[in-house]
């Protein structure tokens, strides 16, 4: 149906307008966190991900054990089987030490390739280690350790600010998150603000082809590809002090969380080329110099406080975008969290602008090392806690008929928002049958339903 005009429909919801009242009082969690398979513990999970080949399978990162292991995502599970272990090869040193991250090569089904993120120690000097590993051509539940290339070998300060995240971008690109090495003395070398070092930076990186002596190629738009400045081409963009985690949303935006020092925690999108700001900034807090805020200097999307509060927390927890059509007021929104706080947000961002970003789920009580995404678009928490859980995100409280912040009212943005989705036949304004198809009976459902209200 192509004939429908906001206009048109503004008529018939005009009869609504009283219903509209925000909710008094304070706001209520419009997210929930529940043990999402208890017959399942983990211990140190630091990251999860699924395999192309199986989308039923949940793989998890278990940081001090040094190994990757997996289940199939049903209520109730079979005990977990190791899919990788790295125990001979990592230090467990310092609290983000270990085995860090991992990524499936989007081919993983032909060619087998695993590339994961871990520190080991030589006696003098850390590393964080980048290596691709294959699946074993025994037993195709298993990875063969004795495969690994390593990409990457990098020096570190301290056993902290490692390499802590790999994800393939739409590109087909590695991209690895690589943080300022663990001074402590915050950065005083200067290494995130020097695209010379691959330190406190993104680096993008091709591993279907490879330049010599590398074991990848460097992509030729990369933003220092070729350049004369000494500059590492692998650097796609600089300024960051401990990216812990990152994901690309469907739109391909590179969202970025960066743990702060003293001062602010990070949410950022990062772009070819663009300096987050580490060490000069933190957040837009000047550190360096008062008139340190420049226009060379990308400032964060949202930064939040140092403070066990609903308004703060410790070390932000990069997430995932929303993308359950079943729930309107949080689709196409960014949820992210904090480590020591366990309060979880919600970005919405449009037009290259913040437009709200809430909390909605306050002081939680768990312990989130990561945010993941299934393939059915929930959302899962790798919770590092004692009890070792994974934890899925559930909404409660959302009014049927709110489809844009402020969350937890109805008003007229939400009336826009349902109209501009009509048109444009997102999934989440199809509200009556027949399934797929955007008609009036589904404009008469949002009318009853934004008449009831939030009750």
């Amino acid at each position: 149906m192509h004939s429908k005009h906001p206009l048109a429909l503004l008529g018939a919801l005009a009869i609504v307008a009283p219903a509209m009242s925000a909710r008094a009082g304070a706001p209520v969690p419009l997210l929930k966190l529940v043990d999402a398979f208890p017959n399942i513990r983990v211990q140190f999970p630091v990251d999860i991900q699924f395999a192309p080949d199986h989308p039923d399978r949940i793989y998890v990162v278990l940081q001090k054990l040094g190994q990757v292991k997996f289940f199939v995502n049903e209520p109730a599970p079979s005990p977990p089987k190791t899919f990788l272990d790295l125990s001979s090869r990592i230090t467990t040193m310092g609290p983000e030490a270990g085995i860090l991250a991992l990524a499936f090569h989007p081919d993983y089904a032909s060619n087998g390739y695993i590339f994961v993120t871990y520190t080991s120690f030589d006696g003098f000097c850390w590393h964080s280690v980048v290596s691709r590993f294959t699946r074993s051509a025994s037993d195709p539940d298993v990875i063969d350790d004795t495969t690994e290339l390593v990409l990457f070998d990098v020096l570190e300060d301290q056993p902290d600010h490692n390499v802590h995240r790999l994800a393939f971008g739409p590109d087909a690109c590695l991209y690895i998150a690589a943080g300022d090495g663990g001074s402590p003395n915050q950065d005083v070398e200067g290494d995130a603000q020097n695209p010379a070092t691959l330190k406190g930076s993104i680096l993008r990186i091709d591993v279907n082809a490879a330049d010599p002596p590398l074991n990848y190629a460097i992509p030729q738009d990369n933003p220092f590809a070729r350049n004369k400045l000494g500059y590492r081409e692998e650097v796609f963009c600089y300024g960051l002090r401990n990216p812990w985690r990152f994901s690309f949303g469907p739109d391909g935006k590179l969202w970025v969380g960066d743990v702060g020092g003293q001062l602010r925690e990070e949410i950022s999108l990062a772009t070819p080329g663009a300096n987050l700001g580490w060490n000069l900034v933190e957040g837009t807090h000047c550190r360096t110099s008062p008139d340190c805020l420049d226009a060379d200097l990308t400032p964060p999307v949202v930064e939040y406080p140092h403070e066990v509060t609903p308004d703060g927390g410790h070390a932000v927890i990069a997430g995932q975008v929303f993308t359950d059509p079943r729930c309107p007021a949080l689709y196409g929104a960014f949820i992210y969290t904090d480590h020591i706080s366990a309060n979880f947000w919600a970005i919405h961002y449009a037009d290259d602008a913040l437009v709200a970003n809430t909390n909605v789920l306050p002081l939680s009580g768990a312990r989130p090392t990561a945010i993941a995404r299934t393939p059915d678009g929930e959302l899962l928490v790798a919770d590092y806690s004692s009890s070792g859980r994974v934890l899925r995100l559930e909404t409660v409280n959302i009014c049927p008929a709110d489809f844009a912040p402020p969350l937890g009212q109805l008003d007229f943005t939400d009336v826009t928002t349902f109209l501009q989705a009509f048109l444009d036949m997102i999934p989440t304004a199809d509200l009556a049958e027949p399934a797929g198809v955007f008609d009036f009976s589904d404009v008469t459902r949002f009318l009853a339903k934004f008449v009831a209200g939030c009750h």
